[in-house]
């Protein structure tokens, strides 16, 4: 088949974005069975060594021109509800250029809706959110978040297929929408082993804890700045590793509060002075970090599938996390890691102060995640599932 890819950036090592990692990696396991994939991006960041590995899907100077424009007048920050109609003529011309078979698309901001009745092929929704799980909290009253919800039911209804990385999300979202597509899957997402040493208890740091995520309230960066306070009072030697982008958490007056602010709000100095903030870092870093740390916390709100987690286990990291979505279904309770009741932020330190504690039983728990890793997400045998549903929209469409 010819399939196209959707990216939100560029290359992935680039933009530090999930939805990227898994393209990256989806792309090349389809490729290597024999399907001609093309990636298509709105937003790229050009590379040296990387002519031509992105079909931009609209000039960048068309982007930037839009986006000064809005400002201009006073719109809200941008998002891909503007650049709706700018993606759907442009997949469409991707279409034709490239003589594709099926588009795949993340559901966000409910494009897909666009896309589908530009594109003139099938359009496969992969969910990576959705916003209302994402954000279920949200005031009602918020009408820029109400108008993505409401549109990415839309996109979601004019898919040709539905595919979703974990079974929760999947039924979660169908019965949010009251939704019954001809095609909805339930379909892993990709994540291939690493080359080099694995973790093991000798080359890590018993008083480490690593966090790796954006700072905000999806991915719970104050639930791990919360979580390690509590382990510090236990354990004095410790001290955290926290990686990713500073978005900001809402304060108590509902602004968002920067990283270095909300820190020197909410913990003591005998607490701050034991942070080390990395801002973000390149994969061959990240693998390093994970080998030398002792335990990884992801302690997200909800996730469809983390990555970060599956990048950990794949090294056999020992993992705490909150049971939520996609991660109850790959970090499972004494088998792949330690699991905490959701928000549960003393239960989170525990585990962690537990797996610290014990190198056996971290060991055990790295492996065990590791062999998870290997079988449930191998990337050849998630393409070929992936492939499948491809081939059955396209034989629905005819």
């Amino acid at each position: 088949m010819r399939i196209g890819l959707f990216s939100p950036g560029w290359p992935a090592r680039a933009v530090a974005n999930g939805i990227a990692a898994y393209v990256e990696i989806l792309r090349d396991a389809l490729r290597a069975q024999g399907h001609e994939v093309v990636v298509l991006s709105p937003r790229e960041w050009i590379l040296p060594d990387a002519p031509g590995a992105v079909a931009p899907i609209a000039p960048s100077l068309a982007f930037r021109a839009g986006r000064w424009l809005r400002k201009r007048l006073g719109r809200t920050r941008p998002n891909l509800v503007d650049d709706a109609a700018i993606i759907a003529r442009c997949a469409a011309a991707a279409v034709r250029r490239h003589r594709l078979d099926v588009l795949e698309v993340e559901e966000s901001f409910g494009f897909a809706a666009e896309v589908a009745a530009a594109a003139g092929v099938p359009v496969v929704v992969k969910l990576h959110g959705p916003a209302f799980l994402l954000a279920p909290e949200a005031d009602a009253a918020d009408a820029a978040h109400a108008l993505r919800v409401a549109r990415e039911g839309v996109g979601l209804a004019a898919a040709a297929a539905v595919l979703a990385p974990s079974q929760v999300t999947l039924d979660l979202t169908l019965a949010r929408y009251q939704l019954r597509p001809h095609l909805a899957r339930r379909v892993p997402n990709p994540m291939p082993m690493p080359a080099g040493p694995t973790w093991s208890p000798a080359g890590a740091d018993p008083n480490r804890l690593l966090y790796v995520g954006r700072f905000e309230p999806v991915k719970g960066g104050d639930f791990a700045l919360a979580a390690f306070a509590r382990v510090l009072a236990r354990r004095p030697q410790v001290r955290l590793w926290y990686v990713g982008h500073d978005r900001g958490v809402p304060g108590p007056d509902g602004r968002p509060r920067r990283f270095a602010e909300h820190v020197a709000a909410e913990l003591p100095a005998t607490v701050r002075e034991r942070v080390d903030y990395l801002g973000v870092l390149p994969n061959a870093e990240l693998a390093a970090l994970r080998r030398r740390a002792g335990v990884v916390i992801v302690p997200s709100r909800y996730e469809t599938q983390s990555y970060a987690a599956l990048e950990a286990m794949a090294l056999g990291c020992p993992v705490a996390a909150f049971a939520v979505g996609g991660l109850a279904e790959a970090v499972r309770d004494g088998a792949t890691g330690l699991a905490a009741a959701p928000g549960d932020i003393d239960a989170l330190a525990a585990a962690a102060l537990r797996l610290l504690a014990d190198p056996v039983l971290a060991s055990r728990l790295g492996a065990g995640a590791r062999d998870h890793v290997a079988v449930a997400h191998a990337p050849d045998a998630i393409a070929r599932a992936t492939a499948e549903v491809y081939a059955a929209a396209i034989a629905a469409r005819g």
